[in-house]
């Protein structure tokens, strides 16, 4: 009988990575594809550690026999965790073996992302134990990436301290803690903002002052000129107004996304706050107008074309996307004002000189 042919170690490790990296990874489909690689052979089994034990999540609900096997098992947390998850409430008792284990992953892991999720919206209901705990966690040099999570009254102070951070993401965040003047304050090197529900509190708290530097310039929490990659929603007008504000300072911005959540308040002034730049590095824009009634197209696409128009000749951009949901009443003709609309944007884009480097433009109405 002919021996089956053997995959080289080269490929099979290959094989692991497309898996590992690729969305289906945390599903039971992508995990039992891991598991069952490492059984290929023991050169397989280190390779494929690095996906199946590269996240973890802290519910501190349903965690009996995991602290045992993962702290009998140190080799897990300090080589393969990379992506970690806290889900706290005030209404869960956290073990101690699991403080051990918060303890050992703070001192000895490699971690890059982190994930704080408050199950009831407030960091000032966190156990006061685990306060330091997680503040701890996120100064680990290693660390790229914080998720904020429903987790309001965070202390913004801790943000400045973590030195290697380079992306922050808010979600559902009413409030931060503004800093005190006893707190002391870095500035973390954050190219990625992606504010998602979050009022215009947070991004206030986010662009003020946490020191005066000697020309008695305030020197604000983040470092606006190092953004790069930007994402907001908007539902107020006050959001809109605190967004223009920092899309002045993000002279660096490479890539914009920002969503509409109510067409009353779409954000004027977007334009010419990114016209601003007069060496701009904008180069890919994504703008979701929402969801509006077809009577209210008049007062939400012209004011996009004058917008855009401010860009004109003053940009770098590649890619232009909007995208929009117009409700329609059943059996009414052709919607004068999108073909009016789509008839000047074309033409405000195509005319010579003005996106000199647009490559792609997408509209994309959903009627």
């Amino acid at each position: 009988m002919a021996t089956p042919a053997k995959l080289p170690l080269d490929v099979l490790g290959y094989i692991v990575d497309i898996v590992g990296t690729s969305q289906s990874a945390c599903s039971n489909y992508g995990l039992g594809t891991l598991n069952t690689l490492s059984l290929t052979c023991k050169f397989m089994v280190p390779i494929c550690r690095r996906y199946l034990f590269s996240n973890l999540t802290f519910s501190f609900l349903h965690a009996r026999g995991r602290s045992e096997f993962l702290l009998s098992h140190p080799i897990i947390t300090t080589h393969y965790l990379k992506n970690l998850v806290l889900i706290v409430s005030p209404y869960f008792t956290i073990p101690e073996l699991e403080y051990d284990l918060l303890q050992i992953i703070c001192n000895s892991s490699s971690l890059t992302s982190i994930t704080i999720r408050a199950a009831h919206g407030d960091w000032r209901e966190f156990p006061e134990r685990l306060k330091p705990t997680i503040l701890a966690l996120i100064r680990v040099p290693t660390l790229r990436h914080l998720t904020l999570d429903s987790t309001n009254n965070f202390p913004a102070a801790a943000l400045s301290l973590c030195y290697g951070l380079t992306e922050l993401t808010l979600n559902d965040i009413d409030n931060l803690d503004p800093p005190s003047a006893d707190d002391i304050m870095q500035h973390p090197k954050i190219t990625a903002l992606v504010s998602s529900n979050c009022s215009v509190n947070t991004l206030a708290v986010l662009m003020g002052p946490i020191s005066q530097s000697r020309v008695g310039e305030a020197n604000p929490m983040i470092e606006f000129d190092h953004l790069r990659d930007a994402s907001f929603d908007i539902e107020t007008r006050a959001e809109a107004s605190q967004i223009c504000k920092v899309l002045e300072r993000a002279t660096c911005l490479e890539k914009l996304k920002i969503l509409v959540l109510q067409h009353h308040v779409w954000p004027v002034g977007i334009g010419s706050s990114l016209a601003a730049n007069p060496q701009s590095k904008l180069r890919y824009v994504t703008l979701d107008l929402g969801e509006f009634n077809e009577e209210c197209g008049e007062d939400i696409l012209f004011p996009l074309n004058h917008e855009l128009g401010q860009l004109s000749a003053k940009n770098v951009l590649e890619v232009l996307t909007v995208e929009m949901q117009v409700n329609v009443d059943k059996g009414s003709g052709p919607i004068t004002d999108w073909m009016a609309w789509a008839t000047e944007f074309d033409k405000m884009l195509t005319d010579i000189g003005a996106f000199p480097a647009l490559r792609e433009k997408n509209g994309f109405p959903n009627f």
